[in-house]
């Protein structure tokens, strides 16, 4: 039975009429894997993936394919061609097997595949987003990733080399995807609190991650699941950091000349107020260059054409 060539057909119209039908496809296959459990599927022609269509075991020109759990699959739902149906690796007991490139799809190359989706071009740090598409990268989708990230708890997130620095994945309100640790990353505000903060900084332009209440939910729950996001160049800041406030706006002060009729003196008073606050300046004092960013912003125009000071 084993070939050296993939079959690459769908189910129904397999050359061989033993193949053609999912049942006997099982009986197959399970009978292969228990006569010789050491080389494993290797060339038999009885890989069924989840769009219906039979390849052959270790020879598929698209590389690796996976065995995964319904969470998995749920993210990538566009790709059914990646995964062996869930049914035939189930019944048959299929483990993971190098030599076959039949793989146990784990957090790491889920972070990976997301790329598809969540990638930026090389001149700027977000995308372009509808959160209500009807295809991923949508709102529920992404509810779903963090999720599933969240509840993986995969250490690797955090370290330097993860890929998760690199998607564009924390949403604002401006209909953008932000990769994390970027100066202009949207701030996260907190689930209670600071609602007059929240609304200051909108009312200037600065990004704050914006979405669903649920969408909300699972990107505070995945914050609070990794904190040392920071240490990787990867944090999802919070609001109430002052130094991310800080950061937030120097990287948009090029743009408040152009967009002065976007300001307010109640908002910009409100974040001086923040500020000026005690547990934000001892934040500051903590961080000599956040402070010196901070001087280096002279002028907080507003719409009637006056102007704050913010040095100390």
């Amino acid at each position: 039975m084993a070939t050296t060539y993939d079959v690459d057909c769908v189910l129904s119209e397999a050359k061989r009429k033993c193949l053609a039908r999912r049942d006997w496809l099982t009986v197959l296959l399970a009978f292969c894997l228990s006569d010789n459990p050491k080389n494993g599927p290797q060339d038999l022609p009885l890989a069924l993936l989840g769009d219906g269509r039979l390849h052959t075991f270790g020879r598929l020109s698209s590389g690796d394919i996976y065995l995964a759990g319904e969470r998995e699959r749920t993210i990538f739902s566009t790709h059914p061609e990646w995964f062996v149906d869930s049914l035939l690796a189930g019944e048959c007991g299929l483990t993971p097997s190098p030599a076959t490139r039949l793989q146990k799809m784990k957090p790491k190359t889920v972070l990976k595949k997301l790329l598809l989706d969540l990638s930026v071009e090389e001149d700027q740090p977000w995308k372009s987003w509808n959160p209500d598409s009807l295809k991923p990268p949508n709102s529920e989708w992404l509810t779903d990733v963090y999720d599933y990230l969240a509840e993986t708890k995969e250490p690797s997130i955090q370290d330097d080399e993860s890929d998760f620095g690199i998607l564009a994945i924390v949403p604002d309100q401006f209909r953008h995807l932000w990769q994390p640790g970027c100066l202009g990353t949207p701030l996260l505000p907190p689930a209670k609190g600071e609602k007059a903060l929240d609304a200051a900084l909108r009312t200037i332009g600065v990004p704050l991650v914006s979405g669903s209440d649920s969408l909300l939910f699972s990107i505070r729950r995945f914050v609070s699941i990794y904190p040392e996001l920071d240490k990787s160049g990867s944090a999802i800041c919070d609001l109430t950091e002052a130094s991310g406030v800080v950061d937030t706006m120097v990287e948009l002060a090029s743009e408040w000349q152009d967009c002065a009729g976007r300001w307010d003196e109640a908002a910009i008073q409100t974040i001086l107020d923040f500020l000026s606050r005690d547990e934000s300046v001892r934040e500051l004092d903590r961080d000599r260059i956040t402070i010196k960013k901070l001087k280096g912003i002279a002028d907080l125009p507003y719409a009637r054409g006056q102007v704050y000071l913010a040095r100390r």
